[in-house]
């Protein structure tokens, strides 16, 4: 009996060691990267690790409670800081929570070279949002003053760019629009889960310098109105 019993407390150890170190490179086997420019690395455990090599940001530093894995909050908290970069957020079953996005323009891999050494922020909040295979539903906000802040360099000064991020057809949805008194701008991108984006930007603009400046920028006219449309994988 004795002996049956220590047999019973091994195995019971042995499980809960299996457990406690479960490697969350495990996990990551599961997630798709057929289209991703450069394959994730898991390391750690499920409980604490890092995922490395995510576009946009540094290392992602992951926290599992495993008091919250049988309730309704995300039990998964995540955070990631890089020079100019920084992420905060909570995750649980096909969703995200609180996510907290902040970026300096020139931290940003960015290899156009138009685009290069640009000043400025990119603020992104999402509230909540769900997935399965595509986005189900997404509330969101994303700012920038990209176009406020490198004046000097463009020979002209756009607006304060922001608006709402939502699910659409099965994609994410960022609307970002901005006035002042000579110029309106829209620019909508449509980002799908599998690494694919399509941006369309309308520019109308009474300002001669943006007249000057936008086919610089790839832009084309269109009666009183400046379109581009971009598309690739993030």
């Amino acid at each position: 009996m004795i002996k049956k019993r220590f047999i019973g407390v091994a195995v019971i150890g042995a499980l809960a060691g299996m457990v406690a170190n479960f490697p969350l490179s495990w996990v990551g086997n599961f997630f798709p990267q057929d289209n991703l420019a450069n394959p994730l690395r898991f390391t750690g455990t499920v409980w604490k690790g890092q995922v490395l090599g995510l576009p946009l940001t540094g290392p992602l530093e992951i926290n599992t409670q495993a008091s919250k894995l049988m309730g309704s909050g995300a039990p998964v908290s995540f955070k990631s800081h890089a020079p100019g970069i920084s992420l905060s957020g909570d995750a649980g079953l096909q969703r995200i929570e609180n996510l907290i996005y902040r970026a300096e323009f020139d931290a940003l891999p960015i290899t156009d070279g138009r685009l290069v050494g640009l000043s400025g922020m990119i603020d992104l909040t999402i509230n909540e949002m769900k997935f399965a295979e595509n986005c189900e539903t997404a509330s969101g906000h994303i700012r920038t003053d990209v176009l406020q802040r490198n004046s000097a360099r463009f020979q002209w000064q756009g607006p304060e760019l922001s608006g709402p991020i939502n699910c659409e057809y099965g994609e994410i949805i960022a609307t970002l629009s901005g006035r002042d008194n000579r110029t309106y701008i829209e620019a909508v991108a449509r980002i799908n889960l599998s690494g694919n984006y399509r941006l369309e930007t309308s520019v109308s603009s009474r300002d001669p310098e943006a007249a000057a400046l936008l086919p610089l920028y790839g832009f084309q006219k269109n009666g009183d109105r400046f379109t581009l449309t971009e598309q690739g994988q993030w």
